[in-house]
């Protein structure tokens, strides 16, 4: 090993687009950007439900996932908004029509009805509903200004008591197959079987949903660590030091009425290419083209918060820059004059279930160089 024997201060600009920051965050939550988009949004369409930790195809061969609606019998659903702030709205549900079904559903929002004609009337010529073999999604188009903020009451029923609708049922003995402990079933579906207006707790949820036009409250973006002193792709580092640094970005959250949108980003450094080392800083607010000099090592990482009041409108994040002065001690930096890597015989970590010595696993091993 030699050493060179020279001291630089550079200026180092790391310039990341949208594209870079949406497809090679570490974390994305609540975000969009289309190949076509230049800039990351927030996600746009809500789902609004309380069936899906047991919807779907049980594998238990005693739960029937489906029950007929036809005759008297009503259901109901409740379904939670916080907000009805949208562009447009619709009802999303399971269900299986019968091959020559001609009943029509009802579909009572709140007290506001719209129907749901026979699929063979209304769209003849969409061939999923008659040839998919087990279930199907149905859309329903509903007017927006019938939601109100709290809970909002949907009823299903068939038009003069036909038959030929089956709605799903997600069973409550499957919840706990699809959600985390300790579970807390909602209780929002419930059937009235005679018209008397006595209504029953269901067996499950029925997987009616609410699906709204509006963009998601909030997002967040957070940066794989990215090495400030751009040495990223360098396998050997040298002993460089971030002396001052600066964060800006092109955004716009100008949509809508003032102060509606936001968009924040924060900054934490290190001197250790993880974050969980000890040694690094906390989150810092960063304010775009302002110079920080507190910086806790070369290695940073950006956490970007999108935030919206007017769910019709969003914050946008067309690229984000790094700035940076570094100064290198290069008298500490090594020169590699060789190296050798061994092959590895096994692996460090005990496989109890695989013999290294298998002859398999030895082909394996050397054709993959592993």
């Amino acid at each position: 090993m030699t050493l060179q024997t020279a001291t630089v201060s550079q200026a180092v600009t790391i310039a990341l687009n949208a594209d870079t920051l949406y497809h090679e965050a570490d974390r994305v939550t609540g975000l969009w950007k289309a190949e076509t988009d230049d800039s990351i949004r927030l996600f746009r369409g809500e789902v609004v439900e309380s069936d899906s930790p047991g919807s779907g195809r049980s594998d238990d061969p005693d739960i029937e996932p489906f029950l007929s609606l036809d005759g008297s019998l009503e259901l109901r659903k409740s379904l939670h908004l916080d907000s009805t702030e949208c562009l447009a709205a619709q009802i999303g549900f399971i269900a299986i029509e019968a091959a020559d079904n001609d009943t029509t559903l009802r579909l009572l929002i709140n007290g506001v009805e719209v129907l749901r004609p026979p699929s063979a009337q209304v769209v003849p010529d969409a061939r999923q509903y008659q040839e998919l073999s087990w279930s199907r999604w149905y859309y329903v188009a509903i007017p927006p200004d019938v939601l109100r903020q709290g809970e909002n009451e949907i009823r299903l029923s068939a038009v003069d008591g036909g038959v030929g609708w089956q709605l799903m049922v997600a069973d409550y003995r499957d919840f706990p197959k699809g959600m985390e402990g300790p579970v807390v079933l909602p209780h929002d579906s419930h059937r009235c079987d005679d018209g008397d207006g006595t209504w029953i707790q269901e067996r499950g949820e029925y997987v009616v949903r609410l699906l709204l036009d509006r963009y998601l409250p909030q997002g967040e973006l957070l940066t794989p660590v990215i090495d400030g002193a751009d040495e990223q792709e360098e396998p050997v580092k040298s002993d460089r030091t971030i002396e001052e640094l600066q964060i800006s970005w092109e955004a716009d959250t100008s949509q809508g009425p003032a102060s509606d949108t936001d968009l924040a980003v924060s900054l934490r450094s290190g001197p250790h290419p993880s974050p969980d080392a000890a040694g690094w800083s906390d989150w810092l607010a960063c304010k775009t083209g302002v110079s920080m000099t507190d910086v806790c090592g070369r290695y940073l990482q950006v956490r970007v918060d999108w935030t919206t009041v007017s769910l019709n409108h969003s914050p946008s994040l067309q690229s984000l820059t790094i700035d940076a002065r570094v100064h290198a001690d290069t008298a500490q930096m090594p020169r590699v004059a060789g190296f050798d890597n061994a092959r590895i015989r096994r692996s460090s970590v005990d496989m109890p279930h695989e013999d290294p010595r298998c002859r398999s696993l030895l082909r394996l091993r050397q054709e993959c160089e592993l």
